[in-house]
């Protein structure tokens, strides 16, 4: 549709694909082909989306899937959709290109309101991702969203450093430049409220989301972000035939030049973060490994009862410590698991203890009050005044639970 040259076409895809934004899916390897479909879903939808009823009807059940199958999925709805209607307006009209976003808006609000009436009819739990506002909420949720979308282009995230970001923002800042100069000047205001509109749905789901602040750039829930970069970039070369013969080899020079390294940059950053988690999942067995062989040998625990194993915090700060000596010091999580968590997660941890193959009968554990259940004992392990692991008063009994003491508490300056 954009009319874009193959070797064009091929860089746009590979900014897409190369983002380390999919290191969010693929890390939960069981479930990558569920988050890769829901992704499906949503662009499928934003993609039949135009004047035609019957058309837009269609997409309404594909954007439902989405929400059905992975809600953070749908995050890539909004952004083609913006996308299309700037190109709508470049190619168009400026009114076709209202209807469209018009029509895209609508679908997405009709689709998330079956979505939540379904779950409210069947009686199902609400999600994580999805948690339905009260009207008082949304104002403040619609604020951090459209900050968000915004300090998403210097947000300093372990995979994204400052080398990362200023790439992407020459691409960005080009291609709209270019898209700018070959543009009538009566369409401008229109492109640029579109584009601003675009950046800022990237974050539209979280204005529905149960905690925004919390995980508003983790990677799972920012699926559109790789469009709109790769798609910024589309619609700056399929401007640039217009342009002057010189100015527009420089350009296309120098967009071919900074996306071709933002790639390896990505690919850099995705083999960091393979490293880091490779490393501390040796850290985290061979720390299991030495807790275990202490309780075995300990006169804690009783041949005939089981237990429900508690930590209360991660085994260890290998991977933030690796990650930030890679990448340099960082603020904002790119994903809880994978950025501070373990391989033995806080709700599942004596999945360690069965590979390391103890024969002591745990509870297998599951995400019900896990949370509640760890900062309880981290309470009372911090008012007792026991010391981590590896300490001895780190590990104790009590009744049928076993508490491995883990937390550190922060120093104080």
């Amino acid at each position: 549709r954009l009319g874009l040259a193959r070797v064009a076409a091929i860089a746009s895809g590979a900014l897409i694909v190369a983002s380390p934004i999919w290191s969010g899916i693929f890390y939960y390897s069981s479930f990558s082909f569920v988050f890769s479909l829901s992704g499906f879903f949503a662009g499928s939808s934003a993609l039949l989306i135009s004047k035609s009823p019957l058309r837009c009807f269609a997409a309404l059940p594909l954007l439902l899937c989405s929400f059905a199958t992975y809600q953070a999925g749908a995050s890539i709805y909004p952004v083609l959709v913006g996308l299309i209607a700037v190109f709508v307006s470049y190619k168009d009209s400026i009114r076709a290109s209202l209807v469209h976003t018009s029509l895209g808006v609508a679908v997405f609000i009709a689709a998330y309101a079956l979505y939540r009436s379904t779950i409210s009819v069947l009686g199902l739990d609400t999600s994580y991702v999805t948690a339905s506002p009260s009207l008082s909420e949304i104002p403040g949720r619609t604020v951090i969203a459209v900050l968000g979308s915004f300090e998403q282009f210097w947000a300093n995230l372990p995979d994204y450093t400052l080398t990362v970001r200023g790439l992407e923002w020459i691409i960005v800042v080009i291609s709209l430049l270019a898209l700018s100069l070959t543009m009538p000047i009566k369409r401008l205001p229109i492109t640029f409220f579109l584009v601003i509109g675009t950046i800022i749905a990237s974050k539209a789901l979280f204005i529905a989301t149960s905690r925004p602040e919390l995980v508003l750039f983790q990677y799972r829930y920012n699926l559109g972000v790789p469009f709109l970069y790769g798609g910024i970039f589309a619609l700056g070369m399929s401007s640039l035939k217009i342009l002057k013969p010189r100015i527009q080899k420089f350009t296309t020079w120098l967009l071919y030049t900074s996306t071709a390294a933002l790639c390896l940059v990505y690919a850099q950053q995705d083999l960091i973060r393979q490293t880091v988690l490779y490393y501390g999942q040796m850290q985290d067995l061979a720390i299991m490994n030495r807790v275990l062989i202490r309780i075995e040998n300990s006169d804690l625990l009783s041949d005939n009862r089981t237990y429900q194993f508690v930590r209360t915090g991660p085994l260890s700060n290998f991977r933030s410590e690796m990650l930030a000596k890679q990448n340099g010091p960082w603020t904002v999580m790119a994903d809880e698991h994978m950025d501070f968590g373990s391989i033995g997660n806080s709700w599942v941890p004596e999945s360690l203890f069965n590979v390391l193959g103890t024969d002591i009968q745990f509870n297998q554990s599951n995400t019900e009050n896990w949370r509640q259940r760890t900062l309880h004992w981290r309470r009372i392990a911090v008012n007792q005044g026991r010391r981590p692991w590896p300490a001895r008063e780190s590990l104790w009994v009590n009744g049928n639970t076993l508490i491995l003491h883990t937390h550190k508490t922060p120093r104080q300056p």
